[in-house]
């Protein structure tokens, strides 16, 4: 199995989840807009098109898309 395709396995996309719930929770502050976020973060990269190499780095650009959104 290649590098790419180890990134996507469950377990390693679990690992992902902590980090977004984490990141989520500096970018908004409150618990349950978090919550939101980092669901709308996990929506957003299943519908994304392109290759993913970096899972975090991918979850990291939308995530503050999002808040960013939510803010304005």
């Amino acid at each position: 199995m290649d590098a790419p395709a180890r990134l996507l396995e469950p377990e390693s996309l679990l690992l992902c989840d902590a980090f977004v719930r984490r990141l989520a929770r500096k970018l908004v502050r409150a618990d349950d807009a978090a919550l939101d976020l980092a669901q709308s973060t996990w929506l957003a990269w299943l519908s994304h098109r392109g290759a993913v190499v970096t899972p975090r780095a991918l979850l990291t650009s939308i995530a503050r898309r999002l808040a960013g959104k939510q803010r304005r």
